[in-house]
């Protein structure tokens, strides 16, 4: 198995001074004693597991918005994550799911869309599509909303992804960050078909390739991911060294 196959046991850590690895089932089994020194509860473990062994087919919309990467660094290589740090994404998950229960009935949620560019498969799952509105939303859960009016760009990105992706005509954009005190929508700019065409050109054959090849792609695009959302810091961290001490041989 490849990718997130176990969880950093944080507690176990700080007791014993050292990082502790543990695979899914021994955390869910801890958790199930219901004397687990973390606060997590078998339940909420194994929902977060399965929303993690999710399968995708094709390079997805997530993957080319962030740190192309992190994206095949966390396909390719097993590593471990801490359980804190997929419960922010899980918690979004939980609003995704309270959301589209009371969606309007025309709506469209959670499906997922496949389409090519240039031979390649990309997949992609918007939240919800209002295809009669001609307006899809991405819902965000974050610690605070944003304080500007408008959207963070990798977001920006994804929702854009979203409307060339999917066979509706999309003239709307909205990303709705939830924080626990509020909600604030955020209008999208739309892109032109040339500033899509040039994203997909620029990312798109790389991770391809990454995958294909096995090939690392560089660590010169969006880093965002590096201040505390990337599972895969410690590995990219090797592949970093490694290519820095290549550079200086060569200089």
């Amino acid at each position: 198995m490849l990718g997130l196959v176990g969880f950093k046991c944080s507690k176990a850590s700080r007791k014993h001074d050292r990082e502790r690895f543990v695979s899914f089932k021994e955390c869910i089994a801890c958790a199930e004693t219901t004397i687990n020194e973390c606060h997590f509860t078998a339940p909420i473990i194994k929902a977060m597991v399965q929303r993690e062994k999710e399968e995708r087919e094709g390079i997805t919309v997530t993957q080319l918005s962030g740190c192309l990467r992190e994206s095949y660094l966390s396909y390719k290589y097993d590593y471990y994550a801490d359980l804190e740090q997929l419960y922010f994404a899980f918690r979004g998950e939980l609003a995704h799911l309270i959301i589209e229960r009371y969606q309007e009935e025309d709506s469209i949620a959670e499906q997922r869309f496949y389409r090519e560019y240039n031979g390649i498969r990309i997949s992609g799952k918007p939240d919800i599509i209002l295809p009669a509105k001609k307006l899809i939303r991405d819902y965000k859960t974050a610690k605070e909303v944003p304080r500007f009016s408008y959207p963070f760009r990798n977001h920006t990105q994804q929702v854009n992804l979203y409307a060339w992706l999917v066979p509706y005509e999309i003239d709307r954009l909205q990303v709705i960050y939830l924080d626990m005190k509020g909600v604030k929508i955020c209008d999208a700019p739309i892109w032109s078909k040339r500033e899509i065409e040039e994203v997909l050109e620029k990312k798109l054959p790389v991770l391809d390739k990454a995958f294909k090849d096995n090939i690392v792609p560089p660590a010169d695009f969006e880093n965002w991911q590096c201040n505390g959302w990337c599972n895969v810091k410690s590995i990219c961290r090797e592949f970093y060294e490694k290519e820095l001490i290549e550079r200086l041989s060569v200089s």
